[in-house]
């Protein structure tokens, strides 16, 4: 009985709360839907400061955005989808194995281009968060369940973590890599791509960079922070990244009825396109081979995959290598991972 009285009571507590807000709120006195609407809409630029403001103190005591990042050290910012599993594709390797099938039914080789999470490669500046115990070993995991199905797949976090230091392989305040980062996954398909375009005797083709100039660069993750709008001082800097894009130095002249033949057909994410990384630019500067970017945002690795398969571009293109782009998480840990296994 006394519980049912406590709940009671919170219930009516609850209610008289929720109608003083609203006795209070303009948008509820107005006598029409008209102005109701149009009250509604005055007051949204003060929820939107009020909003800013609260993300700011948050900011300021207890380094946090909004919900959807990590703030780490250095001004440094981390999706939090790379410490959870909330975006992962439980049948992805059963997708990716038909993957390998259906292109091997077409004689087209397959590279795996399998991206290590920016808290993989900086852990040492996530600050107070951590990579988790169950997601240490998963990117060597699936490389040894990947090529195990037959696919190359590089081991980028290697060559990340034991790159000079020099360079930044991850955009500071972005979720995606650098332009150096993008070079080195570029020169490691190199490797294994190599033989496969010499075996088909393509004509190699030379590309190079044209530098535009410095240009100040909002990543994506700076969203999280939205006190920026109003303070923009408050939080981390935007970086500083170098314009630029990819030109073949002698393009080829092509007839109105000549054949089109593209060898290199690159497939993925938001990494894939262009930006500052320019993977795709990077592809073709290291294979000197053109190259078809089929990738997609927003849409996860595999349904552009899919849409490719379905397709007859790999047929009207004359393809001879499929250069697949996954960021690693997408991808589900190993089973014996936290049952007692090593």
């Amino acid at each position: 009985m006394k519980t049912k009285m406590v709940s009671g009571l919170g219930l009516i507590i609850v209610l008289a709360v929720g109608l003083t807000a609203s006795l209070f709120n303009p948008a509820f006195r107005a006598p029409f839907v008209g102005d109701f609407r149009g009250r509604f809409d005055r007051g949204l630029p003060i929820r939107r400061v009020a909003a800013s403001a609260w993300s700011a103190i948050r900011y300021a005591l207890f380094r946090e955005g909004s919900d959807g990042v990590i703030v780490g050290r250095d001004g440094w910012l981390f999706t939090k989808e790379e410490l959870d599993y909330s975006v992962v594709v439980d049948d992805a390797y059963e997708r990716m194995e038909r993957v390998i099938e259906a292109l091997e039914a077409r004689g087209v080789p397959l590279i795996v281009v399998l991206i290590p999470s920016k808290a993989r490669v900086y852990p040492e500046k996530l600050g107070r968060a951590r990579l988790p115990d169950l997601l240490t070993s998963r990117y060597e995991d699936s490389l040894t369940r990947i090529e195990a199905m037959g696919a190359p797949v590089p081991d980028l976090s290697a060559r990340f973590r034991f790159g000079d230091g020099a360079d930044q392989y991850f955009l500071r305040t972005d979720t995606h890599w650098t332009a150096e980062g993008a070079m080195i996954a570029a020169d490691a398909v190199k490797y294994h791509a190599s033989p496969i375009l010499n075996a088909h005797d393509a004509e190699p083709r030379d590309f190079v960079v044209e530098e535009v100039v410095d240009e100040v660069f909002h990543g994506d993750l700076m969203a999280f922070l939205p006190f920026k709008t109003h303070l923009p001082w408050l939080g981390p800097k935007p970086e500083t990244v170098l314009a630029h894009r990819t030109v073949e130095v002698d393009p080829p002249q092509i007839g109105l009825f000549d054949d089109v033949m593209i060898p290199v057909i690159l497939v993925g994410t938001s990494f894939s396109l262009s930006g500052p990384s320019d993977f795709e630019g990077a592809i073709k500067r290291s294979l000197r081979a053109d190259v078809l970017n089929v990738a997609e945002p927003g849409r996860g690795p595999f349904a552009p995959m899919d849409d490719l398969l379905s397709g007859d571009t790999l047929e009207s293109v004359t393809a001879r290598l499929v250069v697949w782009e996954i960021p690693e998480r997408y991808l589900p840990i190993s089973p014996h991972v936290g049952a007692g296994g090593d």
